[in-house]
């Protein structure tokens, strides 16, 4: 079974800048792919991550919880079957509100 952690919180609360720290220290040696929700046309903080060494999916123009629901449930079945994860960590948007 997959583990899922969700990281949600205001925009520039950190969250981007805990999941690093997080994949570097206590998700070191499992297999993790993140999902990136952007609100936005163009994703920003994937590209802060890439050199971290997880797979990563961004889900941009629009929200998972609303306008992206059928994406997102098409990309958490996607990212399961191709990758195989231990940990599929999800980050919202800045914008949406749980």
């Amino acid at each position: 079974m997959t583990k899922i952690d969700i990281f949600s919180g205001f925009l520039g609360a950190g969250k981007t800048t805990l999941i690093k720290k997080l994949i570097k220290e206590a998700y070191a040696g499992e297999k993790v792919v993140l999902i990136e929700n952007e609100f936005g046309e163009i994703g920003i903080d994937g590209g802060f991550l890439q050199d971290a060494g997880i797979n990563i999916t961004e889900m941009n123009s629009g929200c998972i919880c609303c306008s992206l629901v059928g994406d997102f449930s098409k990309a958490l079945q996607k990212v399961s079957a191709e990758y195989h994860p231990e940990l599929i960590i999800i980050e919202t948007s800045g914008l949406v509100k749980l």
